[in-house]
């Protein structure tokens, strides 16, 4: 078993399987919240809780909602909890 932590995956669900399955952690951050890739991926949500980690990429990567007008804000730490729902 390898072990670790895939930052900022954005893989398939095979990839996330396989992964997991040698140990290591998918690691998300505000990409996961846009509408696009969430109407497309259901299977995120299908995988154990604890195959998932958070991360921030604070200052860059901010949730969707952290968006107005096209242009993106500034992501910040405190949004890791809604980014976890």
């Amino acid at each position: 078993m390898i072990g670790g932590i895939a930052h900022a995956f954005n893989g398939s669900e095979d990839q996330a399987l396989r992964m997991i399955a040698r140990g290591l952690k998918l690691a998300t951050d505000g990409a996961m919240t846009y509408d696009a890739r969430c109407a497309s991926a259901s299977w995120p949500r299908r995988l154990p809780d604890d195959a998932w980690v958070l991360e921030t990429d604070a200052p860059d990567i901010p949730p969707q909602w952290r968006r107005k007008d096209g242009a993106r804000l500034r992501n910040e730490p405190g949004e890791l909890p809604a980014m976890g729902r």
